[in-house]
């Protein structure tokens, strides 16, 4: 082939070519972002509520944070390995942010906590039915008072039944790390607990 044969692509064709690429870039990220949303929009929603202490506004502001730094991802074309975790950990980050800015918690509006006390008891007599309100009460309230990565990682683990590698990749310790945080966790919220008299 001869250099006088070979032709090069005129400006004009490389940017007509670059303009389609970033409509199927963009036309690609959105459907990768709404796909996202299907499966991951409702437990990151019920995560960040947890977070935030039961705030659903401020949740949903949280996750729709999340999937726009998704879609930015896509967008510029980073790698994500593990969706879940990325999302997680984007989550938890905008989530402890939105939190240490607002710093507000009521009681009246933790969904998560209604939840847990409305959820029907077992028990056949109502002394016990009560009793397992009360102790799910104190053990709700008990977590709140922990620090913040305890109670992070024990959410996570007992809620999410996330393994230790990806509490890792979500909260950015070591999963050495993390599980001495649930074991001191789990410690200290026995012992609150057994101060309490609730178990």
């Amino acid at each position: 082939m001869t250099e006088s044969s070979l032709e090069l692509p005129s400006d004009q064709a490389v940017e007509v070519d670059s303009e389609e690429a970033g409509k199927d870039l963009i036309e690609q990220a959105a459907a990768q972002v709404s796909q996202a949303m299907q499966e991951f929009q409702a437990p990151l929603l019920r995560y960040a509520a947890q977070l935030l202490r039961g705030s659903p506004e401020s949740a949903q502001d949280v996750v729709q944070e999340a999937f726009i730094k998704y879609h930015k991802a896509l967008r510029q074309q980073q790698s994500i390995d593990n969706l879940s975790s990325w999302l997680y950990r984007v989550t938890h980050n905008l989530a402890i942010d939105h939190y240490r800015k607002e710093k507000r918690y009521d009681t009246s509006e933790d969904a998560m906590n209604q939840a847990i006390l409305d959820e029907p008891a077992r028990e056949p007599s109502a002394p016990c039915r009560m009793a397992h309100k009360e102790a799910l009460r104190l053990a709700v309230e008990e977590l709140h008072a922990m620090t913040d990565p305890q109670r992070q990682i024990l959410m996570l683990k007992t809620l999410k039944n996330m393994t230790l590698e990806q509490i890792g990749e979500i909260t950015g310790l070591r999963a050495s790390t993390v599980h001495y945080h649930l074991g001191r966790a789990l410690k200290e919220l026995a012992t609150r607990l057994k101060a309490k008299g609730a178990i």
